[in-house]
């Protein structure tokens, strides 16, 4: 980062440490605060028997511009969305799920892993496949060509769990946000269903 914006910034390459330091910090600090969110959020949907939506998506469809706020539509009816990153990484929430070698690996579901997000996403597919209390959302925009190759791995993951999972995918297209809240109406209906089994 110094190489290319040390001179621009008129920075010297200890301001660059520092505060590539402090961004690290604050990023850390974020993430931890999302992952204690989630096991509590977690911890309450297990005891009430209801589900939570996992996002699965690129960190760029965090934007409510770019997500059409249907992460929000979902809250409002009472259904908590988490996002990737706030997964715990590491212990008991996931050596619940896995075995404790391999609660990170994918290469049973994608041999040909090549992109970080793209990886995020089969991953996030494979711990939502392991709990009852989870359903997913996939989102996409700009036919993504990394997305593209995720999309079969992902519904087959899901489908041979059993976990509920529905698709925006081409979001970026120009389409009004009725189409979006229609088809929300429908999902909440049917996580309705599936909390009741639960």
């Amino acid at each position: 980062m110094y190489e290319c914006f040390g001179e621009k910034l008129n920075i010297t390459r200890d301001e660059n440490a520092w505060a590539f330091h402090q961004g690290t910090k604050a990023m850390q600090k974020y993430l931890s605060l999302q992952r204690e969110l989630f096991t509590k959020t977690m911890n309450k949907l297990v005891e009430e028997n209801r589900v939570g939506l996992l996002l699965i998506g690129h960190p760029y469809h965090h934007d409510f511009g770019l997500n059409h706020k249907i992460p929000d539509e979902f809250c409002k009816r009472g259904y908590p969305v988490f996002t990737i990153e706030s997964i715990p990484a590491e212990g008991d929430f996931l050596d619940n799920l896995f075995n404790k070698n391999d609660s990170l690996d994918i290469s049973d579901v994608w041999i040909r892993n090549f992109n970080r997000n793209t990886n995020h996403k089969v991953w996030a597919a494979k711990v939502a496949a392991r709990h009852p209390n989870m359903a997913v959302i996939d989102l996409s925009s700009f036919k993504c060509g990394h997305d593209a190759p995720t999309y079969n791995y992902v519904d087959k993951t899901c489908d041979v769990s059993g976990t509920p999972h529905f698709t925006f995918h081409d979001i970026d297209q120009n389409r009004p946000s009725m189409t979006f809240k229609i088809r929300i109406k429908t999902i909440e209906y049917f996580l309705k269903e599936y909390e009741r089994s639960l």
